[in-house]
């Protein structure tokens, strides 16, 4: 069991390269698990409503992840920080 989001889960992602579980949460948050040794790695907030789905892209080393604040953000993995966010969308993303 890995424990640190303060609530649900909604969405996890492995990486392509099978070190990391990325997992989106109710909390806002997105964490990234290292699985070598199931700690905690580091944590991504910038949405102000729930995280519901995160993809863990290969090209680029990006993390995708969409929420019910009606945006879709491109997070560069290696820098743990946002790059951009795509909004337009009239509801939450699912």
């Amino acid at each position: 069991t890995l424990k640190g989001h303060s609530d649900w889960i909604t969405s996890a992602a492995i990486t392509p390269d099978d070190q990391w579980l990325i997992s989106g949460s109710y909390d806002k948050s997105i964490k990234a698990w290292n699985l070598n040794d199931y700690s905690e790695g580091f944590t991504l907030r910038g949405h102000l409503k729930r995280v519901t789905v995160v993809i863990a892209m290969k090209m680029g080393k990006k993390i995708v992840s969409g929420s019910e604040d009606k945006t879709i953000r491109l997070w560069d993995f290696e820098n743990r920080e946002e790059e951009v966010t795509f909004r337009g969308h009239q509801d939450g993303v699912r």
